[in-house]
C-alpha cells in the first residue's frame, strides 16, 4: 500500500507539473538517438522469455512482473503507477474503434484490454537485442527496412515495446538521478508510454557504418536521410510520431526517429493532412 501511495503521488506530481516544464524531448528521458548505447537498451528491452508477455489488463498493472504471467481477464483493475486511483479506472479499447489509432500519450493512458486484441512478437536487431514488437507493425517495418536499403541505409530498432513496469523503472532511475522535475520535464509517467503499444518504434538510421543523430539542440549529421525515411514512411503504414512545431500538441519535441504503426491506410491519410495523431483523432489540446 506504501508504494501505491508514492507512485500515485509521483505520478499527481509529473501531471501537475508537465504543462509548466514544456515539451519533452524523449519520453524515456535521453536527450538523442546517438547517446543510446547497448547498456541503455538492457533497461528498456523487454524480457527474454514469452512468461512476461502482457496476456490480460491484469498483467498491465503494478503487480505485473517478468516471471508470471496472467491468463485469465479479471474485471478488476488494480492501481497502477500512474494516476489511476478508485474512481479513475484503466480505460477500455471501444469495440469499434481502428486499434491501430488508439492514442497514447500524456493525457491518455493504455487501455486495460489492449493486449486482448493485438499479439507482441520478438526479433533481434543488429547489436544482438532483443526487442517485442507488435506482429502486424513488425512485418511492416521489415519492408520498410528493405526499403531503406535499397537507397544504402540500414534502418535498425533500438526500442519498441515497453512494459509498465519497466517504464516505472526508468522514471525510478532517473528520479534518483537528477530529481522529481526532471521526470516530469522528460520521461512518461508509467502507463501513458505510446512504447507500452508494442507500435511505436525508435529506429536507428546507419549510412556505410555510421550513425545517424539529431541532437536536441538540432544539430545533425543525416538531415537528408532523415527526409528521405519519413518520405518512405507512409507507404509502409507508419507516421512521424513527433513532428517538428507539433511539440505543444504531442507534448514531446521533434523526435526524427520515433515513428507509430498505424496501417497504411490511415498513415497515408495523417501524412497528407499534415495532422498529429491527436489532430487527426480530434483529441488535441485547445
Amino acid at each position: 500500500m506504501n508504494n501505491i501511495r508514492r507512485y500515485v503521488c509521483i505520478a499527481l506530481s509529473a501531471l501537475a507539473l508537465m504543462t509548466s516544464c514544456g515539451s519533452a524531448s524523449d519520453d524515456e528521458g535521453r536527450l538523442s538517438v546517438s547517446s543510446r548505447t547497448a547498456a541503455d537498451n538492457s533497461v528498456i528491452e523487454a524480457p527474454a522469455d514469452t512468461s512476461a508477455l502482457p496476456a490480460s489488463a491484469e498483467s498491465l498493472t503494478e503487480t505485473e512482473t517478468t516471471t508470471e504471467t496472467t491468463t485469465t481477464t479479471t474485471t478488476t483493475t488494480t492501481t497502477t503507477a500512474s494516476t489511476t486511483t478508485e474512481t479513475e479506472p484503466v480505460p477500455e479499447l471501444p469495440a469499434s474503434d481502428d486499434v491501430y489509432l488508439t492514442l497514447v500519450n500524456k493525457t491518455h493512458m493504455l487501455p486495460g484490454d489492449f493486449f486482448n486484441v493485438l499479439s507482441l512478437t520478438t526479433m533481434q536487431n543488429y547489436e544482438g537485442n532483443t526487442f517485442w514488437v507488435e506482429e502486424e507493425t513488425l512485418a511492416h517495418f521489415q519492408e520498410l527496412k528493405e526499403d531503406m536499403a535499397a537507397v544504402g541505409l540500414d534502418c535498425e530498432i533500438i526500442s519498441a515495446y515497453r512494459s509498465i513496469a519497466s517504464q516505472q523503472e526508468i522514471w525510478d532511475e532517473y528520479e534518483a538521478l537528477y530529481g522529481l522535475w526532471y521526470c516530469n520535464a522528460y520521461v512518461a509517467v508509467p502507463g501513458y508510454s505510446e512504447h507500452h503499444t508494442g507500435l511505436a518504434i525508435d529506429a536507428r538510421l546507419i549510412r556505410n557504418g555510421t550513425v545517424l543523430y539529431y541532437m536536441a539542440d538540432g544539430q545533425t549529421n543525416g538531415l537528408e536521410d532523415f527526409a528521405a525515411f519519413h518520405s518512405r514512411l507512409a507507404e509502409h503504414g507508419f507516421i512521424l510520431r513527433y513532428p517538428q512545431g507539433k511539440d505543444g500538441i504531442t507534448g514531446y519535441s521533434y523526435e526524427p526517429w520515433h515513428i507509430r504503426y498505424v496501417g497504411v491506410e490511415n498513415a497515408k491519410k495523417i501524412s497528407a493532412s499534415g495532422l498529429t495523431l491527436e489532430e487527426y483523432l480530434g483529441e488535441a489540446e485547445q
